[in-house]
């Protein structure tokens, strides 16, 4: 039975779901661990019909590379067949084998999401090989054929934080709907050092984008770690509206922290869902949730400077990040306040 007060268990409406860590590529930023490791189909209609029953509508696939799954078809069709709306994010490489998948179940696809390193090709290619480029152009137009709802995801890096306004503008005459920015997350300090801007150089380029967003008539916007000031709750993981299932059938708080490559730290991961009921691993995501929203307004209210922008704040506390997390330290490791208290005492 679970000891969280009706005020603290939150409505679970999505779920995000790391269908397999394997990619045909390998961009040098990539957060995630490179192996082969699939998610066991059996094991995610059990939790989708758990899911489903417990409330959730909507659910999110993502990798690795999703169309690499060998099962891929089979686990669309089933989504849908259970009233799920769904999204995925691909490279696009592989796009023409499971556009007939999504024309099938069409009335179930919320958006395909295609993702990018800039608006040109040498500028898309040089982190993602050659070809990239055009196999996501044609991916588009294959969109653009059968009506599906497609949006553009950017990861901002020292490379590509000057193509902001070029590929919204570029990605909306292609049709897209949607253009997201997200803040990279470093999975090392070569590429802390190499890649990643610094706070007023991101504060930067969200203004950039929502200068973007009031010009185009498609949302531009950051999508995840934007800065946030203000004690709160920062994103749809903390706020409980979203969990996720890893591809080893691991229930967690966020798809941005799991199977982090170079990661010391999995105090993210909440429940094993072969031996843990999709109910009870909410409420333990639900708890880990409001312990650490309690220890990100306790770094705001000290004045850490990372707790402004929450991705960079949680990969540090989970222990993501390893080579940057001293002066977090003392606020207690993220993962022991999944079924404890969070620090009562902070000390920067």
């Amino acid at each position: 039975m679970s000891n969280l007060t009706p005020a603290e268990i939150l409505p679970v409406k999505r779920l995000t779901v790391t269908l397999t860590n394997l990619c045909n590529l390998d961009c040098d930023y990539c957060l995630r661990v490179a192996e082969t490791q699939h998610l066991d189909v059996e094991l995610l209609n059990n939790v989708l019909v758990q899911a489903r029953d417990y409330g959730v509508t909507a659910v999110s696939y993502t990798g690795g590379e999703v169309t690499l799954h060998p099962r891929f078809q089979q686990i669309i069709r089933r989504t849908a067949a259970l009233g799920f709306s769904y999204s995925l994010v691909t490279n696009g490489w592989h796009f023409p084998k499971i556009a007939p998948v999504l024309a099938e179940t069409k009335n179930a696809l919320y958006r395909v999401f295609f993702s990018m390193d800039g608006a040109t090709e040498q500028a898309h290619d040089a982190v993602r090989g050659s070809g990239s480029f055009r196999k996501i152009m044609a991916a588009m137009a294959l969109c653009r054929f059968h009506g599906f709802p497609f949006g553009v995801n950017l990861v901002v890096t020292r490379r590509s934080v000057a193509s902001i306004e070029s590929l919204a503008v570029l990605s909306a005459r292609l049709g897209a709907d949607v253009v997201q920015f997200m803040h990279l997350l470093p999975t090392s300090e070569e590429y802390d050092q190499r890649l990643s801007l610094t706070p007023d150089e991101r504060r930067a380029a969200e203004r950039e984008a929502l200068a973007v967003d009031a010009i185009l008539k498609i949302p531009v916007q950051f999508a995840a770690g934007v800065s946030m000031s203000a004690p709160g709750t920062p994103c749809v993981s903390l706020s409980g509206e979203t969990v996720h299932l890893d591809c080893r059938g691991r229930l967690t708080l966020c798809c941005t922290l799991s199977d982090y490559r170079n990661a010391v730290g999995e105090g993210d991961v909440v429940a094993d869902l072969r031996t843990t009921s999709f109910q009870e691993a909410c409420e333990r995501v639900h708890r880990l949730a409001l312990a650490q929203r309690a220890r990100r307004n306790a770094a705001l209210a000290a004045g850490h400077p990372e707790a402004e922008f929450p991705c960079h704040f949680c990969t540090q506390t989970f222990d993501k990040t390893a080579w940057r997390t001293p002066a977090l330290v003392q606020l207690g490791r993220a993962g022991q306040g999944a079924t404890g208290t969070v620090a009562e005492r902070v000390s920067i």
